[in-house]
């Protein structure tokens, strides 16, 4: 991809090999190269020049970049690898997921102005404006809007309906009390067997999506609880995660619950498999994606999203104090989520508050402050929450020990 504006600066990205500037010469003979960035890669996307910023997505990153030093501006999540298409002062965002979404661009990021789900499946073809009526396509179907006629604001901002979860006879809920005690303690025998207890219904009509989103997340914490295992037997184990949560979402492909965890267990890939990154990032971002879009407000679905934005790398997106945040605002909101299921017991999971809390220390720990006492006091603080939610939280329990023995820094 090639972008040039009016004047001799040319930016010219590619996957793999990143992106270049060049100042033509005044005869346009030559070039002479301005600057390199190997964090700023197209692949299947096109990008837009907008004034001195080129926008453009990074995998499932869209990256704002100087074009006279190459240095990147911002980032923003949210979107697929989208094509993007200049109307005016804003921009046309088309994402591989079908989502459209109109945006305004600045050197300090984007603002979303409007967005709408409007194809499913990929939707790799750049966006056509021929005068009021816009193109769009999928691989299946090609769709034409008029952009003359008013939309309704609730239609083209209204979410998926995500997943209903339905009630669940007492072996199934007391099943997944045993799963998730079982995490808890981080017994990867315990988290075996619990999660082999679902078998049973795997072909049920109304629970089977529930029973393979389980048996996914006790492969997921089996990981986990042992980081030192062999390679081979954890990616044996990652493969059984991946597939029932594959199988999950065949079932039910709104279920949100079951795309967070993808999203969460895609990183295990490719730090077991490396080769593979360039293929299976994505395909993490995609699945978190969804269950934003799906159940934006589910405290675990915050939580999975907060741990990828605090331990991903920068130039991916990474935003420690930005992640710290939805850790807390995850934390905070399964008091709301335990009141509506009061007395209600459903085949759905419940884990995750003790969860949250950990990981806000965790995260907390990493992040330099000007009083480490203050900093100090607050893990610790996090950490009782989390062992009053769950006193049976192994890890919680490790780590308050850990903060609290003598010359410990926090």
């Amino acid at each position: 991809d090639a972008v040039a504006g009016n004047d001799r600066t040319l930016f010219a990205s590619a996957y793999f090999l990143g992106s270049i500037g060049l100042e033509l010469a005044d005869d346009g003979t030559s070039v002479r190269p301005l600057w390199e960035n190997s964090k700023f890669q197209l692949s299947t996307s096109n990008s837009l020049r907008l004034g001195d910023v080129v926008v453009g997505s990074h995998n499932s990153i869209l990256l704002g970049l100087d074009v006279q030093t190459g240095e990147i501006l911002w980032r923003h999540r949210g979107f697929s690898r989208a094509n993007l298409l200049r109307t005016g002062d804003q921009v046309l965002l088309f994402d591989h997921k079908g989502k459209l979404a109109q945006v305004s661009v600045s050197r300090e990021g984007i603002e979303v102005l409007s967005e709408a789900q409007i194809l499913e499946g990929r939707s790799w073809t750049p966006p056509t404006l021929v005068g009021s009526t816009l193109y769009l396509r999928n691989l299946e179907t090609l769709t034409a809007l008029d952009l003359s006629r008013t939309a309704d604001p609730a239609a083209a901002t209204a979410r998926e309906t995500a997943a209903a979860i339905p009630p669940a006879p007492p072996a199934f809920t007391a099943a997944v009390e045993a799963l998730e005690r079982a995490a808890l303690a981080q017994d990867g025998d315990a988290l075996e067997a619990a999660g082999a207890a679902f078998t049973t219904w795997q072909d049920d009509p109304a629970l089977g999506s529930w029973a393979h989103y389980h048996q996914g997340f006790a492969a997921w914490q089996r990981l986990e609880s042992d980081p030192e295992g062999s390679r081979a037997a954890r990616l044996e184990i990652l493969q059984a995660a991946m597939k029932h949560l594959d199988s999950s979402l065949e079932l039910e492909p709104n279920n949100a619950e079951a795309h967070a965890v993808l999203g969460r267990v895609y990183p295990f890939l490719y730090r077991l498999d490396p080769r593979r990154a360039a293929v299976v990032g994505p395909l993490g971002d995609e699945h978190m994606d969804a269950a934003l879009r799906l159940a934006p407000d589910n405290p675990r679905v915050l939580a999975l999203h907060g741990l990828d934005k605090a331990y991903s790398p920068l130039q991916y997106g990474g935003d420690p104090e930005a992640g710290l945040e939805l850790l807390r605002r995850a934390a905070e909101g399964f008091a709301a989520e335990a009141a509506a299921a009061a007395g209600t017991p459903s085949a759905g999971p419940t884990w995750g508050q003790a969860d949250a809390w950990r990981w806000y220390a965790q995260v907390l720990r990493r992040l330099p402050r000007d009083d480490d006492e203050a900093q100090l006091r607050e893990v610790v603080a996090a950490l009782e929450k989390a062992l009053e939610v769950a006193p049976g939280s192994r890890a919680a329990r490790e780590l308050l020990e850990k903060v609290e023995a003598p010359g410990e820094e926090g």
